[in-house]
């Protein structure tokens, strides 16, 4: 399994398809942040040119940079299937609605409060897609 590290950001590729980006605690989302995470996902993909669906989580303080607004077209639909936003609880739900709400972008993003919706969801856009996958149940984020 291959994960990626940054210094406020970690990337990993599930064992179900699934990629997992965490976002870590007092994190600032900006431009640099969602250019690391196109990468990673392209780098994660290892040269396959599928879509894989994309569950985002948060840690704890995150605020948003000002630079965000200027990049909000950056290509994540070239790259993944779905994007999900796991929103753990009313700060992280705010967020969520601020980034998906304030910068309206050509990617779609869903928002859950279980972990497990965002989980089934990303499955029922693969089988949708055609992929061959193998489910984790129960569908846990602590898998790596």
């Amino acid at each position: 399994m291959k994960i990626f590290e940054f210094e406020d950001l970690i990337m990993g590729l599930r064992g179900d398809g699934i990629i997992h980006a965490y976002v870590k605690n007092e994190a600032v989302v900006n431009n640099q942040m969602q250019r690391n995470i196109i990468n990673s996902i392209i780098e994660l993909k290892s040269g396959d040119q599928r879509k894989y669906p994309t569950i985002v989580e948060f840690g704890e303080f995150i605020s948003i940079s000002d630079d965000v607004v200027q990049h909000t077209e950056m290509p994540f639909k070239e790259h993944v299937l779905s994007i999900s936003m796991y929103a753990k609880n009313m700060a992280d739900r705010i967020l969520a609605k601020y980034y998906t709400n304030r910068f309206k972008t050509s990617s779609k993003f869903v928002i859950f409060g279980v972990f497990e919706e965002a989980v089934q969801y990303s499955y029922d856009k693969m089988k949708e897609a055609g992929m061959r996958f193998t489910p984790i149940y129960p569908a846990s984020h602590k898998e790596y």
